[in-house]
């Protein structure tokens, strides 16, 4: 059974709402109670199970009572982080196979692995700063569907939430065959697979909590065209106290799902400083890009009209009186000249030439206009 008193759990979970919204304190006396309804726990349960096997569990649910991660779960989460970390150095140290890159190469792969490292310790830190936060979205979820007596998670909802966990393991189970059939599966594959996994798995919750939201969202305004203004002139004339609360009530949930809406919000937002610095910067390095872009597409295409020059001024030597050898030796120069002649192509796909850049100002004002066209509707 659930061991933890309620004033025990009160104590545990110090829930952080003058940080998130002011407006969420009146929700810190409804936590007392912690109960989960059963269908509510199937609605969660297939996300949750990935999550716990994955060690990346964002609260925990125990005999129908739902709580913050306590602290051996934390220290099993932060303990896995470390081993998966320590993983990635051994093998970048040992691997003999990586030490023949080239310098370059070899750096480019070393920051890749690094940021997955990053990653990884991050997820595992913000899972536990975020635990408290989960568990208010998950309970004030609850407290809107007891608002809706008669009105459960249906079967279908439960059913999808178990095609969208599925789906998602089954890309990534995709990914290993794929793996193991054209080329070695590595260690660092596997690592890395997992920690997108936990990533898209992230998306998934937020997904599958935005459209419980938007389900309430659509019964409370059903139930609003519902009361019509024949009932409440009804009741006004032979019950105002019971309008009131009518009205209070429907404030009440509308509130809590807004509150919802606004922690979803929180959990989703990534928690960078100085964004718009960070934004402007990421600008910036892009123009970089495009420039660089520009300058080696001007280059390359000046340096094929010089070889084409090249081969007039060949055949024109070809052609004039000369002797049987330099003839021949002419010739030789003009195969040289054409076997050279091929078009720069970046990583096969795009011809680096002088309409790359006007194609990449054709894609970017396509895609501006399109952003502007949603801005705007």
């Amino acid at each position: 059974m659930f061991k933890t008193t309620r004033r025990e759990y009160i104590k545990k979970i110090k829930f952080r709402t003058n940080k998130l919204c002011p407006s969420l304190n009146y929700l810190q006396n409804d936590f007392l109670d912690n109960y989960l309804d059963a269908d509510l726990q199937k609605y969660l349960f297939p996300i949750n199970l990935v999550q716990f096997v994955l060690f990346s569990p964002k609260y925990n649910i125990r005999d129908n009572f739902i709580t913050s991660n306590n602290r051996t779960i934390n220290c099993i989460s932060l303990l896995i982080s470390f081993c998966f970390i320590l993983s990635y150095i051994i093998i970048i140290a040992f691997d003999d196979p990586i030490k023949k890159f080239e310098k370059l190469l070899l750096t480019l792969f070393v920051l890749k692995y690094f940021l997955y490292c990053v990653g990884c310790g991050l997820n595992s830190i913000v899972n536990i700063i975020q635990s408290d936060t989960h568990v208010m979205l998950i309970l004030t979820i609850q407290k809107i569907k007891k608002y809706f007596k008669l009105v459960t998670i249906d079967n279908r909802s439960i059913i999808i939430s178990w095609v969208h966990v599925l789906i998602l393991c089954s890309f990534y189970i995709l990914y290993y065959l794929f793996h193991i059939i054209k080329e070695k599966l590595t260690l660092t594959m596997v690592f890395t697979y997992l920690l997108l996994l936990l990533a898209d798995l992230n998306t998934v919750y937020m997904l599958r909590m935005i459209k419980l939201l938007r389900n309430y969202l659509v019964l409370w305004i059903t139930e609003m065209k519902q009361f019509n203004t024949s009932v409440v002139n009804e009741y006004h004339s032979n019950k105002p106290t019971r309008l009131l609360v009518f009205w209070q009530t429907k404030v009440s949930v509308l509130k809590r799902i807004l509150d919802a809406t606004y922690i979803c919000k929180e959990l989703c937002e990534i928690p960078i400083p100085n964004m718009g610095s960070y934004t402007l910067f990421l600008f910036m390095f892009t123009l970089k890009n495009i420039t660089l872009l520009f300058l080696i597409s001007f280059e390359r295409e000046k340096y094929f009209v010089a070889l084409k020059n090249t081969e007039v001024v060949l055949l024109m030597t070809t052609v004039a009186d000369v002797s049987p050898d330099e003839r021949l030796a002419y010739k030789t120069l003009r195969r040289l000249n054409r076997a050279a002649y091929k078009m720069m192509n970046s990583s096969s796909m795009v011809t680096v030439d002088a309409k790359l850049p006007l194609r990449i100002i054709s894609v970017l004002a396509t895609y501006v206009i399109v952003l502007l066209q949603f801005a705007f509707l």
